[in-house]
Parts: C-alpha cells; sequence; structure tokens
C-alpha cells in the first residue's frame, strides 16, 4: 500500500507558508525602507559636508539651476549654470563623487502645494524628468534673490540663515516640488501643518509622504554650518 500526502494535508501546508509570508513580507520591505531612509540620510549629509568644503575654497555654494536638479542631462552644455553638485568632485575633489544615486527616485512632481493645508495633486514625471531624478535635489537659495530664504527653517526660528536644501523625494517617490508652491520663499510663508505635510517623518507611517530634506548654510559667519534634518524641526513646530 503506497504511502502519500492527502490532499487537506497538502492545503494545510500551503496555507502554512502563506499565512507566514503574509507575515514575513510586509516586514522585509518595511526593512528595506527604513534601510534606503538611513542611506538617504548618511549620503545627505556627506554631501553637506562637501557643500561646507567648497564653500570654504570658493566663499560660495554651488549655484543651482532652474529645474532644481544636482545633476545635468547628456543633452545638456558642460557648464556651471547645469553642473550642479558634479563640481564637488571635480575639477577640485572636495568628495570623490557629488552626484550620488537617489535610492529614492521620484516617479511623480507633487502639484501646487496648499500653504494652508499642504495638499496637492501629484502628476507623473515625463521621460526627460525622469531621467533628472537619478540624484538627490539641490536648491541654492541664492538662484532666487527675491525669495532667498527657506520658509521651512522660518519654522524652527532660523529665517535668513539658511542657503541651501539637499533632499530626497521619500518612500512615496513624489518630488515635492519648492519654487513657485510656497514652500520657498516669504510671500506668502506657508503654515507649519503644509510646511510639515512634506517633511517625511517615519512616525506618520514607514512609507508615508514627504521629502528627506537638509537644510543649512551660512553667510557671513551666521546660518548652521553642515546643515541640519527636517525632522528636527517637525518635532518643534507640531
Amino acid at each position: 500500500m503506497r504511502k502519500a500526502f492527502t490532499l487537506i494535508e497538502l492545503l494545510i501546508v500551503v496555507a502554512i507558508i502563506a499565512i507566514l509570508a503574509a507575515i514575513a513580507v510586509p516586514n522585509f520591505l518595511e526593512a528595506q525602507v527604513r534601510s534606503k531612509v538611513s542611506r538617504a540620510k548618511a549620503d545627505i549629509r556627506s554631501l553637506a559636508t562637501g557643500l561646507e568644503a567648497y564653500r570654504v575654497d570658493n566663499t560660495a555654494y554651488p549655484s543651482g539651476n532652474q529645474y532644481n536638479v544636482s545633476s545635468r542631462l547628456t543633452t545638456d552644455p558642460p557648464t556651471p549654470q547645469y553642473m550642479v553638485l558634479e563640481r564637488l568632485s571635480t575639477p577640485v575633489a572636495y568628495m570623490t563623487n557629488g552626484l550620488l544615486p537617489d535610492p529614492f527616485q521620484a516617479k511623480q512632481r507633487s502639484g501646487v502645494i496648499n500653504g494652508t493645508t499642504g495638499d496637492s495633486t501629484p502628476s507623473v514625471l515625463t521621460a526627460i524628468e525622469l531621467q533628472q531624478e537619478g540624484t538627490y535635489k539641490y536648491l541654492a537659495a541664492t538662484i532666487q534673490p527675491s525669495a532667498n530664504v527657506l520658509a521651512l527653517t522660518a519654522q524652527n526660528g532660523t529665517s535668513g540663515k539658511a542657503f541651501w536644501s539637499v533632499w530626497s523625494a521619500g518612500p512615496t517617490l513624489v518630488k515635492p516640488q519648492i519654487a513657485g508652491t510656497g514652500l520657498m520663499g516669504t510671500a506668502p510663508v506657508p503654515t507649519p501643518q503644509a510646511v510639515l505635510a512634506w517633511v517625511y517623518d517615519s512616525t506618520n507611517g514607514t512609507i508615508s509622504r514627504g521629502g528627506i530634506f537638509r537644510v543649512g548654510g551660512a553667510g557671513l559667519g551666521s546660518g548652521e554650518p553642515g546643515g541640519v534634518f527636517f525632522e528636527t524641526v517637525s518635532k518643534t513646530a507640531k
């Protein structure tokens, strides 16, 4: 007489495997996101160090471009207008590579952000825009002299002391649209709620809305050399 598994026994084993997978997979994915967040913060700290080293020699931070991106397309001319964070590694190597890959490459862009509620309707990035999103985003406040105060830092009482911002899109892969939305500039100054809606905070959920920002810079001895992460601001502004 042959011995074998019955259909019921086989179904029980499959059910047990499915239950274990349902428990393990979400935990694995969450751990993966946490690891990427840690990597993004470490990379941005390194870029902050490179920016400060660049400023020591050049008495200014790298000028940004109108796209708030750190690299240039292959079709762009190799001019300062397009070369941004790559200037941290060439021609003088303040760091080995200024164009570090962003683990959270944006797939969408937030629409105009409501300065009171922080609400917006994201839109899908075009093929060319997707090509620009491979590295961390960079903004030099000096690219818009009429709006050279990052409202995000104003929420922490450091208005006028931030000269740059480096950020990642965050786990939701939605790039916060900074310039022209009210998150940058003095008119109108967004409410703390609107600002915090676009600052990633793991206490809102491992995969939650918001970019991973670091702001800093110093002019004439003021400011915060090396920068600070926004999540420290959010905890005081809530």
